[in-house]
């Protein structure tokens, strides 16, 4: 079976050019609805844009008292005027992104005065109306960059938190849905990042040709090799054991539950498996009593949050790695962007029927699918999974794959088009407006 870091990615083989479907640079306002820096998506958009020559302003949210104007390599950031008077809960309620904010509208319209953009990219849905209408009275077109089904999030998140009236006014699923449908309506283009949510909209009456899928997925030149000496230590501390890997937040609806309560079928099946657990979050404590209850000592390990930059030296150390989340509204028409970096470093994965998941596996045989919510399902996956005939092979296919279709190379071309056709549909590409 697989250990160690696979060869470097020949880059030139499957990176797209960038800017490729665009005329002429663009000017690109982006709004986003969390902090900044960092986030994988957000980022990766800016940078990515900014190296095809366009220029890229990008308006955030304050909680952290940052300076309201920056320049970060070239990156124009403009954030929400913090409130600097008063506990800091005060701050994050002022900034809140809710829909209709006049806080968010009066600083989306200074930026689209101020940026003058030749398009208008907004994250998510509780920001888009207010997007729509400052960028439209500037003759500017909106695209919509949902990277979920933002409804179907509100209702999972829901499901498993606690609170009485706050959270249920925070996570009213009709009132998103609502949100959802006119911000569609009001948005010149949309972007998805799973086919199933492209189907999702175009049944709800959007327009096949405004919509577009950008996905999340790996830039094939940004791909860290698994640093050798935390490597070495790894495969050291996990000798003899079979390593099942899962990376990200601890909530149970990311299915840990039933990946813990697998390991107890599997103590036959495969040498010493032990489920490593990177991350922390809202169930981290109920997870460690369930794996107190339903697995041996040592069976289960919480690593706690783990810099980024080592993330590789683990996926290089495991076996199978899992990404168990339960079937939902939300996982069937979204895509986690770990899928495809397991697969870009050769290891089999083992996920749940979530539709788009197994879609993706299935098509390019790089790994397994379980029921969700089965743990000896899981289990089985697993095992086959990590049967040394098999592992080898579904690692190297999810690879290709990875070089083949499913990096930013080929998701920017597709920005790239939609942001350049919404520009030149609305007249701005060419002669745009002081």
């Amino acid at each position: 079976m697989p250990t160690g870091s696979p060869e470097p990615i020949a880059v030139e083989r499957a990176q797209a050019a960038p800017g490729a479907g665009t005329a002429r640079p663009l000017r690109v306002l982006k709004v986003f609805f969390s902090g900044y820096p960092w986030e994988v998506r957000a980022e990766k958009i800016c940078r990515s844009l900014m190296g095809a020559g366009h220029a890229v302003t990008l308006l955030c949210r304050n909680d952290r008292l940052q300076p309201r104007r920056e320049d970060l390599g070239g990156l124009q950031v403009m954030r929400i005027h913090p409130l600097r008077i008063g506990p800091r809960a005060l701050n994050a309620l002022w900034n809140s992104p809710v829909p209709f904010s006049p806080v968010w509208a009066a600083h989306i319209t200074h930026a689209v005065a101020e940026a003058r953009p030749d398009v208008v990219l907004v994250r998510e849905i509780p920001l888009a109306v207010p997007s729509a209408l400052a960028a439209h009275s500037f003759g500017a077109p909106v695209v919509l960059d949902m990277a979920e089904n933002y409804p179907a999030a509100i209702a999972e998140w829901g499901r498993w938190e606690r609170g009485g009236w706050g959270r249920r006014l925070r996570r009213n699923v009709a009132a998103a849905r609502l949100l959802e449908r006119l911000s569609v309506a009001v948005a010149d283009h949309v972007l998805v990042v799973a086919q199933e949510q492209a189907d999702r909209l175009t049944g709800m009456g959007l327009p096949a040709g405004r919509v577009s899928l950008v996905g999340n997925t790996p830039e094939l030149d940004r791909l860290q090799e698994a640093p050798a000496a935390l490597l070495d230590d790894l495969q050291r501390r996990f000798r003899g054991r079979t390593v099942l890997l899962y990376v990200g937040e601890l909530h149970l609806h990311r299915g840990l539950d039933t990946a813990i309560c697998a390991i107890r079928h599997l103590r036959d099946a495969l040498p010493d498996p032990l489920l490593l657990l990177l991350g922390t979050g809202l169930h981290q404590e109920t997870l460690r009593r369930i794996a107190a209850s339903e697995a041996r000592a040592g069976a289960v390990h919480f690593e706690g949050w783990v810099e980024p930059s080592s993330v590789a030296a683990y996926v290089a150390a495991c076996q199978v790695a899992l990404v168990p989340h339960r079937v939902s509204e939300h996982t069937n028409t979204t895509l986690p962007n770990k899928l495809f970096d397991f697969m870009a470093q050769g290891r089999p994965v083992v996920v749940s029927d979530a539709a788009p998941m197994a879609r993706i596996v299935a098509a390019e045989a790089c790994g397994t699918v379980f029921r969700s919510g089965d743990a000896a399902s899981l289990a089985e996956a697993v095992r086959r999974a990590a049967d040394p005939e098999q592992a080898g092979g579904m690692g190297a296919r999810g690879r290709e794959a990875v070089l083949r279709e499913y990096h930013w190379g080929c998701d920017f071309q597709r920005l790239c088009g939609a942001l350049a056709a919404v520009a030149r549909a609305q007249g701005r590409a060419g002669g745009r407006a002081q």
